[in-house]
């Protein structure tokens, strides 16, 4: 019955399209050869940036370190030109054969527990997919704003401030390009931005009077009581500038009026508890409702590198349809069904645990964290399913029936 939930071993699954690229070196640039598209951008932190709309891996250009400045301009267009022109011609050739391509996940046999830098810690969804559902699936990050008139009085001083918030989503029609190679091609697609509710006390909000960018860092769903920084999870940075929607107390533009009243409906409905606490319909004499027009992404992987996402690859992607509504998965297998759970990945990742809890899940299986027995170290373990899912309900009436198995036969 556990041979129905977890993946035995790469040959009973059909996963091909969550293979590891094969890397070619080219110009000092790392190109992948079995990805059909890719983007250039600019990240300004880290320079030119290849990005894989297929599966989300970035790599970053480096040019010769011993050339001169205006060398380096030089070859970084003309890098950049041939880069286009190789990787075209690569695409074009066959795909490489499936005796040298590997699941991300490994059988059995390939994951070393030992080695806590690797392991079936990989998510089957790409980076700006993972990185839309979480946006939509969570309702609480930490904000993050600066004082740009503090004084550092000692090393010990930050300008920056941190709290957590609760957000809603407001929801807008908008023309993107997710392929740069071809921008003049459009898409209207439906945008997410954060809506956040502020106490005019707020010091974000004495900070958004001189600098009003900010940082909004969302984590996977973690048990009350635990932390997710705590075990270096996966985590999606945005950022972006607030935008005061000013209440019709304060203007009377037919326009302003509509955002006002749709952001505080959107934030009630999410938030529905929070509406006695603010004040209710009078909740514009304490609080200020904000809109975070986000203008970056950046993507952390478990011990991997920070990754800046282009703003319209993600805006144009779509969010997995179970992670979304996964919080009722987590917290119920979490609350009801640990004893099973920890069944199955000591069977999976072959290791005693003394701990573990589920984090995520979307259409193609699950992401826990676990505790090895009687060693301080947390290992991120990822079970894929045996077939995928096409929606929410399937996959929680499937999962659970499956643990509940679990259940009765074993214990």
């Amino acid at each position: 019955m556990i041979r129905n939930l977890i993946l035995k071993s790469t040959k009973s699954q059909n996963l091909s399209r969550f293979y590891k690229p094969q890397t070619t070196n080219f110009n000092n640039i790392t190109i992948t050869s079995n990805n059909k598209k890719c983007i250039l951008f600019n990240d300004t932190n880290n320079g030119n940036n290849i990005y894989y709309l297929n599966n989300g891996m970035q790599y970053s250009t480096t040019s010769n370190n011993n050339s001169s400045n205006n060398n380096n301009n030089n070859n970084s267009t003309n890098s950049t030109k041939t880069l286009i022109k190789k990787v075209e011609s690569l695409n074009k050739e066959s795909s490489p054969s499936s005796a040298n391509e590997k699941s991300i996940y490994g059988s059995i046999g390939d994951i070393d527990f030992s080695k806590k830098e690797s392991g079936p810690s990989k998510n089957a969804l790409s980076r700006e997919k993972l990185s839309k559902s979480l946006l939509l699936m969570r309702k609480s990050g930490t904000l993050s704003s600066v004082n740009m008139m503090a004084k550092m009085e000692n090393e010990n001083s930050t300008p920056v401030y941190g709290s957590l918030a609760a957000y809603a989503l407001f929801d807008s029609e908008e023309e993107v390009s997710g392929d740069i190679t071809q921008e003049h091609l459009k898409t209207k697609v439906t945008v997410y931005n954060p809506i956040i509710a502020l106490h005019k006390s707020s010091q974000h909000i004495k900070h958004f009077k001189h600098f009003s960018k900010v940082s909004l860092v969302v984590y996977p769903l973690t048990p009350l009581g635990r932390s997710p920084s705590e075990y270096d999870l996966p985590r999606v940075n945005f950022s972006g500038r607030m935008k005061l929607l000013p209440s019709p107390n304060v203007s009377k533009d037919p326009q302003d009026i509509l955002a006002y009243t749709k952001a505080k409906r959107l934030y009630f409905e999410r938030h529905p508890n929070s509406k006695s606490i603010m004040g209710g319909d009078q909740c514009d004499k304490d609080y200020e409702f904000f809109i975070m027009d986000i203008s970056d992404v950046y993507y952390y992987e478990r011990n991997q590198k920070l990754t800046s996402i282009p703003i319209d690859v993600f805006k144009c992607s779509s969010a997995d349809p179970v992670t979304i509504q996964s919080r009722e998965i987590i917290e119920t297998v979490n609350s009801k069904y640990q004893d099973s759970l920890s069944l199955i990945v000591e069977q999976y990742g072959d290791v005693k645990l003394d701990d573990c809890f589920m984090y995520f899940v979307d259409c193609f299986g699950l992401n826990c964290i676990g505790k090895k027995k009687g060693i301080d170290e947390w290992l991120d373990i990822r079970i894929p399913f045996d077939s995928s899912f096409d929606n929410f309900e399937n996959c929680k009436s499937g999962l659970y029936e499956t643990l509940r198995l679990v259940r009765n036969k074993i214990f």
